[in-house]
């Protein structure tokens, strides 16, 4: 189905194929070699990207009908593409040439492919040439800012008679946000595909068995089939890499070169600002007015007011609280794709952090390895300069706009070099020492530690230790709230008969989340249940989309009145201990549902609901597989993905596994042949050197040229 013949290269470019169908492409320029990589991500990812490319240019109701006004509307009122024609003006000549050979494969493929993906004919896709702008708006779409919905849920919390001490504890304890299982808006499903979590590590060359550096991690976004990163290998004149990258996006996000590896989690950052707006800002104002088009029915009309201080927010997401404006620096003309390439061709930690420097959104943690023994954590984003100190609350005061003026770069941002622990580590967590407030939400530091515990126990590191980091089910930190609970029950005297079998299983926990942990379910039960008993909507909503969650819960706990806590826990005890009988194992509840979107349709979704087992893991475990409170069966909607290793030491030593495989295509034999591997903790090799690539890469589909 590689559409070889006639293909648009200059020299013929070699596409090998493991039988894992990871390609390694060569090519004797760089623009050949764009070529084959958009040859690549379009043969095996063309649905993928064909429907990504309309949900960034806000055509979703075009696909699939009314219900996706509401996304198109957001998405347009967002103005994700703002940027994108002054950033395609400015490009590099470099880099132009490399997005337009990108864009001329994905059309060789479009124009000459055999069969198009069943996604295409059941969603009336018609086959549209790529652009070099639709790359661009492509990757603006997957920069989106990690807080809109969050600030979207919080705003309309703001009337509520509780909302001041809530924000209090917000502040003092909720050091993060998270994607819940139910989205309120519709824009969070979207959001969720920006990268939103991870963990990240490098072990320096005093620390490990090869004497060279060690990263690894594992991104976390929405678990899905098709998975949202392709693993690729390449090598032409200026790169010679493996790692994984976006469908649609032409640079590999993490990876590694013979020189140099790379990884990272998302930052948190806060790029964009809220401005309460009063009537008269709105006086006056421009409106832009657009038609989307629906499949099936009429056209709507939606209009769109643009302030000084930005688009205004209920244009784009309707809600309560009064009218806002925001500012994202996503609207700026930065180039992402430029930098992302530097960083592929990067030869040293210093080309690399400078490169780096030059990513505005999404804010990202990176995590670098030099072959020569270096290693760092540098903060990369583009943020106003707010004044120091923490953010007062979560709509700004108007006199915030002048921070606009001149954004910060990562160049000014905290950065980590060769610290003397020997290793660095990044979870998401609150970063130090920075000039300007980077956000309002982070994650807790408890996988952080968690990490920096497990590479001290190694020391002399390998990468085959790199799987006990990545698939690591202990949360430490569960237990103080787990003693806080049995301490309150203890001194409810007695518990019934019935509620014994779940006290006993949370007494003897050790904090680990494995698939046949009694303990594990006992204390998510126990926690859903009294969530129910104690807690307002108002407050289940703000602790649903904050990372801290267990955090808050202590602070909640400690401070209630004993005898109202008292009530709400003899019923939260009798409620789990029914369901604690029925289910008797976390596995039994907390299941790996790989399904493709498709599989949220009625009656037709039975057919893409592809695998629902038991999984290990929780929302706070260095294997994330996210949940929201529990209160029976549920699916891990979230967590981690993809995992990667690569040892310094030997540039075939590079482990990428995907959850579910490579291919996009429904009934591939590939779409989900990484489950397995990904379950037993089974590294997929990538290697780079040629003696090992002829080896692995053996199914060869050259592209040659007219």
């Amino acid at each position: 189905m590689v559409p070889t013949a006639g293909a648009p290269v200059r020299q013929p470019v070699g596409i090998g194929w493991s039988d894992r169908h990871i390609p390694f492409i060569t090519a004797e320029s760089d623009r050949d070699l764009a070529v084959g990589l958009g040859v690549v991500h379009a043969h095996l990812r063309l649905a993928q990207m064909e429907i990504l490319r309309r949900v960034s240019q806000g055509r979703v109701a075009e696909m699939i009908g009314p219900a996706g006004v509401a996304i198109d509307r957001a998405l347009r009122g967002l103005d994700i593409g703002r940027a994108v024609p002054v950033i395609e003006r400015g490009l590099p000549k470099e880099t132009r040439d490399w997005a337009e050979g990108f864009v001329a494969g994905v059309n060789h493929v479009l124009a000459t492919a055999p069969a198009r993906p069943l996604e295409c004919r059941i969603l009336a896709l018609e086959p549209e040439p790529w652009s070099v702008a639709d790359v661009l708006r492509l990757g603006r779409l997957l920069s989106a800012d990690v807080n809109w919905p969050l600030y979207r849920r919080l705003l309309d919390l703001q009337e509520a008679e509780e909302w001041p001490d809530l924000w209090r504890q917000l502040m003092q304890y909720g050091t993060g946000a998270a994607v819940g299982t139910e989205p309120q808006e519709a824009l969070a499903q979207v959001v969720a595909a920006a990268r939103s979590g991870s963990n990240a590590w490098a072990v320096g060359p005093g620390r490990t068995q090869g004497g060279a550096p060690v990263l690894g991690g594992d991104p976390h976004l929405p678990i899905t089939v098709p998975n949202v990163w392709i693993t690729i290998a390449c090598r032409s004149p200026r790169f010679h890499l493996c790692g994984l990258m976006l469908p649609g996006v032409p640079a590999a996000a993490i990876g590694r070169s013979p020189h140099l590896a790379w990884g990272g989690t998302n930052l948190h950052a806060m790029s964009s600002d809220l401005f309460a707006l009063e009537a008269a800002e709105l006086e006056g104002v421009p409106v832009r007015t657009e038609i989307i088009r629906v499949r099936g029915g009429k056209p709507v009309t939606a209009c769109f007011r643009e302030t000084r201080f930005g688009p205004v927010l209920e244009d784009t997401m309707p809600g309560r609280g009064g009218v806002h404006a925001f500012r994202w620096v996503g609207h700026e003309a930065t180039d992402e794709l430029t930098a992302l390439l530097h960083l592929n061709a990067a030869r040293t930690l210093s080309e690399a952090m400078e490169a780096t420097a030059g990513l505005a959104v999404p804010g990202q943690n990176f995590v670098l390895a030099e072959a020569g023994g270096r290693i760092g954590k540098v903060t990369a984003a583009h943020l106003p300069r707010r004044d120091s100190g923490l953010v007062p609350g979560l709509v700004a005061p108007q006199k915030g706009l002048g921070a606009w003026k001149d954004l910060i770069t990562g160049a000014d941002l905290p950065r980590e070099l060769d610290p003397a622990s020997g290793f660095v580590v990044s979870a998401n967590d609150r970063p130090d020492g920075s000039p300007v407030p980077i956000g309002l939400f982070f994650s807790p530091p408890d996988r952080a530690e968690r990490l920096a515990q497990l590479i001290r126990d190694h020391p002399r590191f390998r990468l085959a230790d790199a799987a006990r980091l990545q698939t690591d089910v202990a949360v430490s930190r569960a237990l103080p709230l787990r003693d806080l609970l049995l301490r309150r029950i203890e001194a409810l005297l007695s518990q019934g008969r019935a509620e014994r079998p779940l006290v006993r299983a949370l007494r003897e926990w050790d904090g680990t989340y494995g698939k046949g942990s009694q303990g594990a379910l006992a204390f998510e039960l126990l926690l859903g249940a009294l969530g129910l008993a104690l807690h307002s909507p108002t407050r289940r909503i703000a602790y649903a989309v904050v990372w801290s969650r267990r955090d808050l819960l202590v602070e909640d706990f400690r401070s209630r009145p004993e005898d109202a806590f008292a009530r709400a826990l003899r019923r939260a005890l009798r409620r789990a201990a029914i369901r604690f009988r029925l289910h008797r194992s976390w596995g039994r509840v907390h299941r790996l549902r790989l399904q493709h979107p498709f599989g949220a349709l009625p009656v037709l979704g039975r057919r893409f609901r592809l695998v629902d087992q038991p999984v290990a893991g929780t929302t706070d475990s260095l294997m994330k597989t996210a949940h929201g409170a529990v209160t029976g069966p549920h699916g891990a909607a979230y967590g981690s993905i993809a995992r990667y290793a690569f040892d310094l030491a030997d540039q075939d030593a590079n482990h990428v596994t995907l959850l579910g495989g490579q291919d996009g295509w429904l009934g591939s034999d590939t779409m989900l042949d990484q489950l397995d591997p990904w379950l037993r903790e089974e590294p997929v090799q990538v290697p780079l050197s040629p003696e090992a690539a002829a080896r692995t890469f053996r199914h060869q589909t050259p592209l040659r040229p007219r």
